[in-house]
């Protein structure tokens, strides 16, 4: 499976200036980041 490493994703050198923690997540077929991010909310 392809894993993003942090660094490489867009506006990661922002968030980490801020402050912040920036984080990737397994992929799970059936499953979207919509509706993950939805469940968050």
């Amino acid at each position: 499976m392809f894993y993003y490493k942090p660094e490489n994703i867009v506006g990661y050198d922002i968030v980490m200036a801020k402050g912040g923690k920036v984080e990737t997540i397994d992929l799970v077929e059936g499953f979207s980041t919509t509706g993950i991010i939805n469940k968050i909310k």
